[in-house]
């Protein structure tokens, strides 16, 4: 099967887009090698991350008109051959967009959490934790189905093999990632914080992303520092979160893995698209929310850690509150697969 990929990443954007379309297609078992990204230019960082997924590139000019966005994946596509399926996530292409593109691949599925603009696709998927009722996308034209709430989080199946395991919520390790869009400035007030709470004996583990402006000066500041681990990245999450007692990081992409194994999650905003999810997590009780990134100081990031060393019967609870969000995800998937591929009736 020959897919294409609309979706851009960057310092600002992040690779969260990047990083659903990977995990749909994974779970959809399409081989890396058959699929090609339509994007705008890519950073290094994000062209490696491109890279070791093992996705063909092909770069188009920026446009903030949806015509000439469509035209120009149009172009690809009938270069590319006969596609089979078409993934679009992307925060500023809607029905205009889709209107053009229908017709040039077999399927056109598309990936939105916003719900802030009309759509018209064979498949949508809106992994949103609320409002997952009967107005959400009511505006969208979809002729095949609508896959909506948590049970269709875009999870890497990797995440399916692990069980969340029993945290009691002593906090002896922390897990902090807080997604593409940072930088040095954002993560050296948390790591003097840190340093300043000295719990003896708990570690903290920062994984920068693929994205991250100012990696050597984060590597300065914290690695004199007691049982701080810095890693510009890692392909093995999973086995970190399930070691971590407790996370800091943003919503998105993330936060669904974070809940996947039941890891009690300190949110920070570090996008103003992230509102309606902080504010669905942490009302399901899987999060405790402190604010905008850009607002945290040492002070509040030391306030912030404080209450979670003096709270664990909150931590605790929040990890089985987090496990629960995303509980039946597999048997959801199982049936969702053949409504994607159009190998099954209209549901």
């Amino acid at each position: 099967m020959t897919v294409v990929v609309r979706a851009d990443a960057g310092v600002e954007l992040g690779t969260g887009h990047i990083g659903r379309c990977s995990a749909l297609l994974r779970r959809l078992g399409i081989e890396s090698s058959s699929v090609v990204l339509v994007t705008e230019s890519l950073t290094p960082g994000i062209r490696g991350l491109v890279d070791s997924i093992g996705w063909q590139v092909r770069t188009i000019e920026g446009s903030a008109e949806e015509e000439s966005d469509a035209r120009a994946t149009v172009d690809i596509i009938y270069e590319t051959g006969d596609v089979e399926l078409l993934v679009v996530d992307h925060y500023r292409l809607g029905v205009a967009w889709e209107n053009t593109v229908r017709g040039s691949a077999d399927r056109l599925v598309v990936i939105d959490d916003l719900a802030d603009r009309p759509h018209s696709c064979d498949v949508l998927i809106d992994p949103t934790l609320a409002e997952v009722g009967s107005k959400r996308h009511a505006e969208s034209v979809v002729t095949h189905a609508r896959l909506l709430g948590p049970r269709f989080a875009l999870l890497d199946p990797a995440y399916d093999s692990r069980k969340p395991r029993e945290r009691r919520g002593l906090i002896r390790s922390w897990l902090v990632y807080l997604g593409g869009a940072t930088s040095a400035a954002d993560v050296i007030p948390l790591l003097t914080a840190f340093s300043d709470i000295g719990e003896p004996g708990v570690t903290l583990t920062l994984v920068l992303g693929r994205a991250f402006v100012g990696a050597d000066e984060v590597r300065s500041a914290g690695e004199p520092l007691g049982g701080v681990w810095i890693l510009d990245w890692t392909d093995q999450m999973p086995a970190l979160l399930t070691e971590a007692d407790c996370a800091i990081g943003a919503p998105g992409g993330a936060q669904w893995e974070r809940c996947a194994l039941g890891v009690p999650t300190l949110t920070v905003l570090t996008a103003s698209n992230q509102e309606h999810d902080a504010l669905a997590f942490e009302a399901a009780g899987a999060t405790h929310q402190l604010g905008r990134l850009t607002d945290m100081t040492v002070q509040r990031w030391r306030s912030a850690l404080e209450w979670a060393h003096s709270h664990p019967a909150d931590i605790e609870a929040m990890s089985r509150a987090a496990s629960a969000v995303v509980a039946d995800k597999q048997d959801a998937w199982a049936s969702a697969i053949p409504t994607i591929l159009g190998t099954q009736g209209n549901t």
